[in-house]
This record gives structure tokens, sequence and C-alpha cells, in this order.
């Protein structure tokens, strides 16, 4: 989020470190487009296999991996995308998930990778679906590894909101997951709370922050100032983020999502902004760093919380957009990691970010259109 030159593919993100292999993978998804989700066995090949351009590798990739890959989709936002015969055999691992209130929605992977006897872990959270979609989102990635003596209570105190997750997502599954599937995943929940994680450079303070789960707690949003990066806003979900923010709040959204907003919400202490349409590409179509054009991000889908506060920048990021149902309802997952104000503050994020933003005067006050409302409630 923090460097938007950088740019990184989930296949990337997933595949193992070097000389390891995959033992087990648990992923979670909003929508789930099937032929998007056949990258996902790609990336744990041995073999480097080209996406859909071999059949046969294609097969022998998801037959390898189908007993170790568990993949939970909002039931009903689940896709063909582009046609393949291939996606019947994703079958076993794709589990679609109901929610008794609001929606199943956090995009998370929990993995585990081993070499011989040494094991190594990686955690994924992201606001990207497993789609074809290419908005502009966020990432963070974590590796990790079983905590020794003078990790073990740090562990102890960081993981438990993931196991409960964890273990939770087998009960979520509108059809029960055969038993030798659920153990694994209880199994791996159990491991997962021994695991030491690394954080990103010059950031500390690791916690876990799943909603809508046994023993949720929602994290502290209190400080000075702070920036809200999402693309969907009601005026239920401002106020609960901006309760206790001090100062001024910055709110990077989409136009309509302003525009639907109470006046009363768009007070003087709010400053929204659009994302440029430079942010549809990186450089100018006519120099040579331009990305091309089925390259280019277009649109905000990225959800990420600023805070500033007397120990540093609070840096939030995950699937939660500003809305009463994202905190208040909904199954979501939030990563929370902490570093200097210097440069992960509220003021350095939108320097970050730079021309990708233009200020937008909101006033509000539009009514949703009828059909659109139509569709959401279907």
């Amino acid at each position: 989020m923090l460097e938007p030159q950088t740019r990184a593919a989930l296949s990337e993100q997933l595949r193992p470190p070097s000389g390891f292999e995959l033992v087990h993978a648990v992923g979670t998804t909003f929508t789930l487009d099937l032929t998007t989700a056949l990258s996902v066995p790609l990336s744990f090949a041995a073999h480097r296999v080209a996406e859909h351009a071999d059949p046969i590798g294609v097969l022998d990739a998801v037959r390898r991996s189908a007993d170790r890959i568990d993949i939970f989709a909002q039931a009903g936002a689940i896709s063909m995308g582009a046609p393949s015969d291939l996606v019947a055999f994703l079958e076993p691992m794709i589990h679609p998930v109901s929610v008794a209130t609001g929606l199943f929605h956090p995009k998370v992977w929990l993995l585990e990778y081993r070499a011989g006897d040494e094991a190594r872990y990686r955690f994924i959270c992201a606001s990207r679906n497993l789609t074809a979609d290419r908005s502009w989102d966020v990432v963070v990635r974590l590796d990790g590894w079983h905590a020794d003596e003078r990790y073990r209570d740090d562990a102890a105190a960081t993981n438990p909101p993931l196991r409960s997750f964890l273990r939770t997502l087998p009960e979520l599954a509108l059809h029960p997951l055969p038993e030798a599937r659920r153990d694994r995943i209880r199994s791996l929940a159990d491991r997962a709370l021994s695991i030491a994680w690394e954080t990103p450079d010059e950031m500390r303070g690791l916690a876990f922050h799943p909603f809508g789960v046994p023993g949720a707690v929602r994290p502290d949003l209190s400080g000075k100032r702070a920036l809200i990066v999402s693309p969907f806003l009601s005026d239920d979900g401002l106020a609960l983020l901006r309760q206790n923010v001090r100062t001024e709040t910055h709110v990077l959204s989409r136009a309509e999502s302003f525009d639907r907003l109470s006046p009363a919400s768009l007070d003087r202490r709010l400053t929204g902004y659009l994302l440029d349409d430079a942010a549809t590409q990186l450089a100018d179509d006519d120099t040579e760093t331009a990305v091309p054009q089925g390259e280019r991000l277009n649109g905000l889908h990225a959800k990420a919380i600023v805070v500033d506060r007397y120990d540093g920048s609070h840096v939030l990021l995950g699937s939660a957009n500003a809305t009463g149902a994202a905190w208040n309802g909904n199954v979501e997952f939030m990563v929370e990691l902490v570093g200097s104000l210097h440069k992960f503050g509220v003021e350095a994020t939108l320097n970050a970010l730079g021309e990708l933003k233009e200020p937008y005067p909101a006033v509000g006050g539009e009514q949703s259109d009828a059909d659109e409302e139509a569709l959401r409630a279907l």
C-alpha cells in the first residue's frame, strides 16, 4: 500500500519458499471465480505450468494438491469465469459458506510448507477476492516459523484470534466437510498458536482482528488523526470509525459512495479523495515504463485504516469496508501493524499515494439507485 509502484500477484505470494513444498493451505474469499481458482494449485506445482495452456499439467497440479487446499467462499458468490472443464476437479477443495447475519467477506490465506523436518508458515491478508478483477487492492504477507523459547510468549499472545478464526471455518460451511479435512484444519489451527511471525521492515506490534467469530474483539481505533481507504462507505460505518479520532479524518473512496452519505457525515473535519485517472496506469502511454493495457489497475477495492497515536501509526489492512455491516455483522479479517509516524503515518501515506489521489469535495444526500438496492438484496 505504501509503495504504489510495487505490484504483487497472489500466485507469487502463495508459492513455497525454495526447497519447500506445500503441506496445507486454507484460504477464504467473498466472491470466487472458479477459473481464477485454478491458479492456486498451479502456485504449488513442483514445475512451472503455463496457466491454462497445458491442460494435462493443470490437471496434474490440481490432482496433487486437491487434498491439501481448502477454500471457503460466500455461498451464491461463486461463478465460472472463462469456461473450463478443469474446474470440476476443484470441487473437493471449495466450501460454500453462509453466516447467520451479514456476509462471509474475509480474504486470507494460512499456508504450511515443509522441507524434511523443517516447517515454514505464511499468512496473507488482502482486500482482493479470488477473481480476475483488476482493481487497486492491498495485501500484507507474513512469514513465520515454530517459535522457540525467545518468541513463545509473543506467539501465545498474538495467535489465539487466528486459531479461533480457522477453527470456526468448517462450522460455517453449508455442507459438512469430510472428517479428514475438518481434522486437518483443526490441527493447522492449533499449530498456529506456536507460530512466530516476521513483521514487515520497520513495523512491529502485530495483531490479528477477525470479526464475526467467537471471541472477536474490535480493534482500538482511537487516535489523533486517521486515514480511511474504502470503496464503500455508510454513515454508521464512518461514525463508528471516527468516533474516537480527535482531529481530522481523510477518506479515499469512490464518488458514488461519498455522494450517498448524509451531508452530516461530511463535516469540516473530513477530507475526501478519489483515485485520479492516472491510477489506471503508472506512467504515460508514450513512455517505456507504461503499464500494458491488460495489466492496468482500474477502480478502488483496497481497504485500509491508518490511525496516528502517541505510540506510532497503527495500520490496519484487510477486508472490512467503512460500513456498519462490515464492523457489526459480516465475517471479516484485518491485520494491525504499528510503525513510525514519519514513515507509516497518515501524512506519510497520503504523500506516498501522491498524484494517484485527487481531492473530492463531496456534499452527499443522493439517493441510492432502486435497481442497485434490489440487486444487493437479491
